[in-house]
């Protein structure tokens, strides 16, 4: 049977008019979108051109400047009347008092965060059409809010979008940043800030300002390495949150110098300026009492002893009851009130390191004994465990003593490849071999090849045996290595001279003023780092300090003939903050501290 297909069926039809409508919607859809967009384009372009205006004004403002609008002579930021003049209104008086023409409820949805983000109304006028169109400004059909005098302007009807009414360039999607005018000398103008946010750094750039209005800013920033160098390649970000540009900072840049600089494509560069989120010295407004609720006490306890310690102390005046060798002394968090500085950067945890801006002194204000070989081997465990009790206030994670590795690490020395005893048996990481034989004891060193014999008369020799922690007497017949570890210097040369080229820290620096300028004034203090002095006429165990504006070592708490010393410095806590610490940095003076949060 013959099919007849000239005609289309049922269901090609309503299909057919289904894809009719879809094409249909779409193109509806299209075209409302398209209508949107191009309302949202002439309601930035108003504002735009708005904000031209305005910027004229200004510069009319600012510089008693006439301009005519509907008949009225409007000067500068205005004339008093004379003799001769008329008294005449300000630039900034153009336009009519807003109070007047809108009702509180309409002002109050304008002028608030929720609306324009503007919450001061101090100073604007209202710029009708008439008042646009007296100004030269054709085809507007937004009206504004203007104040002159901050180079703002205000949309009165708002373009509402996706359910959010925009009012302001600042507020317009992919829109523009405008800057508050500020005519000064290099004409851009910004200010920084900075704080530790949950361990991590944040620079902040705010108060741009500039006079002329330009589209979009950028903040461009490097870092200065070590050595003062800067890294080839500036970083450029566009990270714009509220009024402010944000740079993040890791852990490990916290104490180093960003170079900064506002830019707007090649042709508008500001100046850089130098910032850090924290630097050395700064004072942080640490509580270790928690505001009076912690008393933490430390009294030095009794030590354990080896079994043989007795019959190798020579002076029987030493105090083998008390882990110090000398006498039981009590420190209190109480009974001393310290500001707390920022020493620097743990690079195991990426905690904070501060330390007491002063000395810490016993109960009755006595600096801290240590004496012979007990004060010599607990020493550096008496000093971490005094300093244990300032690491219990808010936001810390714990305390201890300061050390030589603290004090090296900011001034820069390396004992390793510093000149210090050149050419001596006792120069540092010089390995000498002491023997006792049956009238004497030799010796003979590894760095400088020289051997002679010891010069103490004694045939006594004592030491320390770190590897089996207890102390010995060489009998006949034995030898002993020991390692010289002994150096000083001074922190502005790295030299035992205090004069010569400034290599290390500078004397006006404020690591110089946080770590040597006050020890002449009785803060000397002890550093938790053992030394060995090896001579040819004995061996000195001791722990280093700092002393009167150097880098030292107390080398006379024990010798190898017997002879036992008494020696007392300051102890300066060192506090760990947490890796989650916030701090608001503030004035950074012993007055106005940065603000643990």
């Amino acid at each position: 049977m013959k099919k007849n297909n000239a005609g289309i069926t049922l269901v090609s039809l309503v299909i057919t008019i289904i894809v009719l409508i879809i094409l249909a919607s779409i193109s509806v859809y299209s075209g409302i979108s398209t209508i949107r967009s191009a309302k949202l384009t002439k309601f930035t372009t108003e504002l735009k051109v708005m904000q031209q205006k305005v910027n004229e004004l200004y510069d009319s403002y600012a510089n008693n400047k006439t301009v005519m609008v509907n008949g009225i002579e409007y000067v500068g930021k205005g004339q008093v009347a004379t003799e001769t003049e008329l008294e005449k209104r300000g630039i900034q008086e153009i336009g009519k008092m807003p109070e007047s023409i809108f009702d509180a409820g309409k002002l109050d949805e304008i002028f608030s965060s929720e609306g324009s983000g503007i919450t001061d109304k101090t100073g604007y006028r209202y710029y009708d059409i008439e008042t646009i169109q007296a100004l030269g400004l054709e085809n507007m059909e937004y009206e504004f809010f203007v104040n002159v005098e901050k180079r703002s302007i205000i949309s009165v009807q708002g373009f509402k979008e996706d359910g959010k009414i925009y009012y302001t360039l600042n507020q317009v999607p992919n829109g523009v940043y405008n800057v508050e005018y500020n005519k000064i000398d290099g004409n851009l103008s910004f200010e920084i800030t900075s704080e530790v946010k949950n361990g991590q750094g944040k620079i902040h750039i705010m108060n741009i300002r500039y006079d002329q209005y330009v589209n979009k800013w950028q903040v461009r920033y490097r870092l200065k390495v070590d050595g003062g160098e800067e890294e080839n390649s500036w970083y450029t970000t566009e990270e714009f949150t509220g009024n402010e540009f944000i740079i993040d900072v890791p852990i490990e840049n916290l104490l180093k110098d960003y170079e900064i600089q506002v830019i707007h494509g090649d042709e508008i560069v500001s100046e850089v300026k130098v910032a850090h989120v924290l630097q050395v010295g700064d004072y942080i407004n640490y509580d270790p009492t928690n505001g009076g609720a912690i008393t933490t006490t430390y009294t030095s306890p009794q030590g354990t002893y080896h079994s043989d310690q007795a019959a190798a102390i020579a002076d029987t005046n030493q105090n083998m009851t008390e882990g110090n060798g000398y006498a039981n002394q009590t420190f209190s968090v109480s009974a001393n009130t310290n500001g707390w500085r920022v020493l620097g950067i743990d690079k195991n945890t990426d905690e904070i390191l501060l330390i007491s801006a002063d000395i810490v002194q016993t109960i009755d204000n006595s600096n801290f004994y240590l004496r012979g070989q007990t004060g010599y081997e607990w020493g550096i465990k008496e000093l971490n465990d005094i300093c244990e009790i300032y690491g219990k206030g808010n936001g810390a994670s714990g305390a201890r003593s300061v050390d030589a590795d603290d004090i090296n690490n900011i001034t820069g020395y390396n004992p390793k490849t510093a000149q210090c005893y050149d050419g001596e048996i006792h120069e540092y990481g010089n390995e000498v071999t002491y023997i006792k034989n049956a009238s004497n004891i030799s010796y003979q060193d590894t760095l400088n090849n020289k051997s002679g014999t010891y010069g103490n008369s004694s045939t006594i020799f004592r030491y320390y045996d770190k590897q089996n922690d207890i102390w010995k007497s060489l009998t006949t017949g034995e030898s002993k290595q020991l390692e010289s570890t002994i150096y000083y210097y001074y922190p502005n040369t790295l030299t035992t001279s205090e004069s010569g080229e400034e290599v290390g820290i500078l004397t006006d620096s404020v690591e110089h003023e946080m770590l040597f300028s006050r020890t002449s004034d009785g803060q000397d203090y002890w550093l938790a780092s053992l030394c060995t002095y090896t001579g040819s006429g004995s061996v000195y165990f001791g722990l280093r300090n700092v002393y009167i504006g150097n880098v030292g070592n107390d080398n006379y708490l024990f010798n190898s003939y017997g002879g036992t010393y008494s020696t007392n410095y300051g102890v300066r806590p060192v506090v760990s903050l947490k890796s989650n610490i916030n701090i608001i940095r503030k004035a950074g003076t012993a007055e106005e501290p940065h603000e643990i949060q």
